[in-house]
């Protein structure tokens, strides 16, 4: 006897952002979080979680810290 599959879980309604409105988002969130820590104290961790996505997402779109920094300091000059 085999068991019959499991039926697939609906989805959310979720969609997938498209990749140039997610670096928006993840620059505007860290534009937002710099009015309240310094540079050197903004969190990817933080900011991912405030996006609602992974850390390891945040660094499909910049792959260093570095880089996410340097997309935020850019956007606030």
């Amino acid at each position: 006897m085999s068991a019959a599959p499991l039926p697939v879980p609906p989805t959310r309604g979720r969609r997938r952002m498209p990749a140039d409105d997610r670096r928006r988002q993840l620059v505007g969130l860290g534009l937002q979080m710099l009015t309240e820590v310094p540079i050197q104290d903004l969190s990817v961790d933080k900011v991912a979680a405030a996006a609602g996505i992974s850390r390891g997402l945040l660094f499909h779109y910049f792959p260093t810290k570095r880089d996410f920094y340097i997309a935020v300091v850019r956007a606030a000059a």
